[in-house]
């Protein structure tokens, strides 16, 4: 079973992966929340959305069957008063819930340093995190900058993270580029890949438990949309 926890119209339940997968999503304005519902009482199988907030501890609590979070996060939204952005949110409560064993949340840039989320240092001593890729920018619909898809686990029995560069792994449509996952697929299956790269955790702890890729990809060239050459 999988929960959404910023789940807006509940997009995600519609991908073709989703079609024998029980989906809760979670949304905070109830107008939205009645018109997900709607549209996903066209999709076989149990998907619904629920009024809820996704930072606010109590509403997880009803979740308790859920084992897998995928969510679509909002970049640097603050969560509360002490300044915890919904994306720390929602990483906390992955560290936090013995339940849920799995998660693939799209996150901002700014994310992945650890100045910023706090809990890496829980995600990464754990082992937990399986896989980084960085997309291409102009991918998401509400900004130009590149997101990233963390990939956690934390039934994983190795102590290694792979960094993942597919900024060129799209293509453009108007002016937002299109993820093309076959090529991101291919990537990841590519062990020669000069943008692939797999980091133990001491490795990640040196490098001051960043989960920037450009800590580990240092010496790897990036094609920008006019397919020009430039180093890190």
């Amino acid at each position: 079973e999988v929960l959404d926890p910023c789940a807006g119209m509940c997009g995600i339940a519609f991908q073709p992966e989703m079609e024998d997968v029980t989906f809760w999503g979670m949304e905070t304005d109830n107008r939205i929340k009645v018109l997900a519902d709607i549209k996903l009482s066209t999709l076989p199988g149990l998907k619904r959305c629920d009024s809820g907030d996704s930072s606010d501890d109590y509403w997880y609590e009803f979740y308790d069957e859920i084992d897998t979070i995928v969510s679509d996060l909002p970049f640097c939204v603050k969560a509360n008063s002490q300044g915890m952005t919904i994306e720390d949110y929602v990483m906390r409560k992955f560290v936090e819930l013995e339940y849920v064993r799995h998660a693939v949340l799209m996150v901002s840039p700014s994310f992945v340093n650890n100045n910023i989320s706090r809990f890496h240092k829980d995600i990464v001593n754990n082992g937990y995190v399986e896989k980084v890729i960085a997309l291409p920018s102009s991918s998401y619909a509400r900004t130009s900058v590149n997101p990233l898809m963390l990939i956690l686990n934390k039934d994983r029995k190795v102590d290694y993270t792979t960094f993942v560069d597919a900024r060129d792994c799209g293509r453009k449509k108007g002016r937002m580029f299109i993820v093309d996952c076959e090529m991101v697929k291919q990537r990841l299956l590519d062990s020669q890949s000069m943008l692939t790269v797999n980091v133990n955790i001491d490795g990640i702890v040196a490098n001051d438990y960043s989960l920037n890729k450009v800590n580990y990809l240092k010496d790897v060239y990036d094609i920008n949309s006019d397919e020009k050459f430039f180093k890190f």
